[in-house]
């Protein structure tokens, strides 16, 4: 029997060999061990000891012959490094240090988002819904938020393997974050540093301020899901954690207790004066508000208003008003469109870089400009910025319906105010700040254009931000890779390139292995 068993004795030690790397294969990748990992352990080690035991012999011989010398120094070795290595993968965790070498830092996060972390006082939960499929982007995302801010540990759930854990958050889709901190829970879908932050915003700060958007008078609609409603800047506003609801002055002159910004968006008939007094009074006890108002000289004579809506009614304190025109940019526009001013930090169009930090290019197409009606008599204590302009090849065109071209003494030249903002400090009790933010078009915050240009959505976004006196989320703007592309190579160069690459470098290896092979015979 003994006979028998070692003649096959080494296929037992082998398929022993083998069931032990399979249960070391399971730990690593399971990371405990389970049932199926100790039997196959156990068979194993088993299976090598018999066969072992079946020929002391041979197995003596194997250890005092001259291939088990050299084979132990191998062996010792291979043992050293991978001690080496694990030793460094236990520093690595327990030091843990990110360096990000990209040009944009796109994988830091952004020095006011360290500064409201810097701030944090209270332990905060995030649960990641996350499966397999998922990217990994948003959980290395996490862990440079708990890198800075210990106080924010974070858990990861697969909706598809944990139902029962998933149910007791109600279901969440896959890429859902909940934020919960006390008593406070805030969920949302987030990818990007803006969604996390505002998240952990709306758990430490739970009292939420509201948007208010006027309705009455034919104004952008924020239940419009089409091309020129504005339900996805509706949306962009809950992301960020603001009520937001619709108000109008003609049912009720009472102001909601929480609105905090007051959102005029391109109103086509006249205000009352009573509307007008009730939003002036708003401003003048602290409020804040942002018109939004396209040329009307854009629209067909028999679609025009008669007057100015009673916009400019309500600013003349201020000494800011719409002019009656539509800019008209033949340097920096939309392609074959010079009514769509196209605006950026590379166009020198965000003067104010305070609330344009991070936002790329905002196309405005048929938009109006914005002037001071007298500088000279601007009230002590206002300041004034423009934060959108256009460029010095563009002019306001009074007479649309001529050929277009600049006329002397009638339509202004560039650079043109496309967006005004202007601040005054209430002085009283309670000092509280005036702000209001004037924006010559509102086409550019409707659907179509803030689903197709970023920088649309991130315009109005901050802009509201700012009227809101939440700066800490106008620094969090998307990051955008620099494109590094190789141009001007010729065939020739495309030729050496890959001669070099797919010929040269291999039989060069091939080259000296032979050399090395021939020597060694």
């Amino acid at each position: 029997m003994v006979a028998q068993f070692r003649t096959y004795s080494n296929w037992v030690a082998l398929i022993g060999v083998v069931l032990v790397v399979a249960a070391v294969g399971l730990w690593a990748v399971l990371r405990e061990m389970t049932i199926l990992s100790e039997i196959l352990l156990v068979v194993g080690i088993v299976m090598v000891a018999a066969s072992a035991l079946s020929q002391p012999q041979g197995i003596r011989q194997v250890l005092t012959g001259r291939a088990m010398r050299y084979g132990s120094n191998a062996v010792i070795l291979s043992v050293a490094f991978i001690a080496i290595i694990g030793l460094l993968t236990f520093l690595s965790e327990r030091h843990y240090k990110r360096s990000d070498l990209t040009e944009n830092k796109l994988y830091s996060l952004s020095d006011q988002t360290v500064k409201i972390l810097s701030g944090i006082k209270q332990p905060i939960q995030v649960t990641i819904f996350h499966t397999p499929n998922d990217s990994p982007g948003v959980i290395d995302l996490i862990k440079e938020y708990h890198d800075k801010q210990p106080l924010i540990t974070y858990k990861l759930i697969d909706p598809d393997t944990s139902p029962a854990e998933a149910q007791a958050f109600g279901n969440p889709a896959a890429g859902t974050l909940v934020f919960a901190s006390g008593d406070q829970h805030f969920d949302k879908a987030v990818f990007d540093e803006q969604g996390i932050t505002s998240g952990i915003l709306a758990v430490t700060q739970p009292n939420k301020k509201g948007i208010y958007f006027l309705t009455g008078h034919n104004e952008r609609s924020l239940d419009d899901s089409g091309p020129t409603g504005i339900s996805t800047l509706k949306s962009g506003l809950v992301a960020q954690n603001y009520t937001v609801g619709a108000i109008s002055f003609v049912v009720t002159d009472t102001l909601p207790a929480d609105m905090n910004v007051l959102v005029i968006a391109n109103p086509m008939r006249e205000l009352t004066s009573q509307e007008q007094k009730t939003i002036s009074d708003y401003l003048n006890q602290g409020g804040r508000v942002l018109m939004m108002q396209d040329s009307f000289l854009a629209l067909q004579a028999g679609q025009r208003p008669a007057n100015d809506i009673g916009l400019n009614a309500i600013l003349a304190p201020w000494q800011l008003s719409f002019r009656n025109d539509v800019i008209i940019d033949v340097s920096s526009s939309l392609p074959n469109d010079p009514s769509s001013p196209a605006v950026g930090d590379i166009t020198q169009g965000f003067p104010f870089p305070e609330l344009t930090r991070g936002v790329g290019i905002v196309v405005f197409p048929l938009s109006r400009s914005i002037q001071q009606t007298d500088p000279k008599t601007t009230p002590e204590g206002e300041k004034i910025n423009v934060m959108a302009q256009t460029s010095p090849n563009s002019w306001g065109e009074t007479h649309i319906d001529k050929n277009l071209g600049f006329d002397q003494g009638e339509d202004v030249k560039g650079p043109l105010a496309l967006g005004v903002v202007a601040e005054r400090t209430v002085q009283g009790n309670d000092a509280k700040k005036i702000r209001i933010a004037l924006i010559g078009n509102s086409t550019f915050a409707t659907n179509q254009l803030v689903g197709s240009i970023p920088g649309n959505g991130d315009m109005v976004l901050n802009t509201i931000n700012w009227l809101a006196e939440e700066e800490q989320l106008i620094s969090i703007g998307p990051k955008t890779p620099t494109a590094r592309t190789l141009l001007g190579l010729t065939n020739q160069n495309l030729q050496v390139i890959w001669l070099s690459s797919i010929i040269f470098l291999p039989l060069t290896m091939l080259a000296a292995g032979a050399i090395v092979w021939w020597r060694r015979r």
